[in-house]
């Protein structure tokens, strides 16, 4: 008897967004965003969002990524891109890991996408 009601209380709390429904999804990355220089004080592999203007190609897949404080550059593979076209004046988001490679920081882009 008091494995169903265990069952039944779990069921409901998952069913009815109790406790683990809360974290259930991602939908609202504006609200984490940070800029680059708060992100090149994370430790490496810290997932960050950060927003602003891919300026320049500066190498295979790799680009200047700049905000209103900073500029890094970001690793950003074809399929990151998902069909997206952007130019040096579209702002984007960017969600991606921070990375260090041969002692350079940068950040290896999981998701490209066009800011609001």
């Amino acid at each position: 008897m008091k494995q169903l009601l265990f069952f039944i209380v779990i069921g409901f709390l998952i069913g009815a967004g109790g406790v683990w429904g809360r974290y259930a999804a991602f939908d609202k990355p504006e609200s984490f965003l940070i800029t680059l220089r708060q992100a090149k004080q994370l430790p490496e592999g810290i997932p960050v969002w950060v927003r602003g203007r891919i300026t320049t190609r500066i190498g295979p897949n790799l680009y200047l990524f700049a905000d209103r404080h900073d500029s890094a550059a970001v690793h950003i593979l074809p399929q990151q891109w998902n069909g997206l076209w952007v130019q040096p004046k579209d702002n984007v988001l960017i969600l991606g890991g921070i990375r260090l490679y041969d002692g350079l920081w940068r950040i290896e882009a999981d998701q490209v996408r066009l800011a609001d």
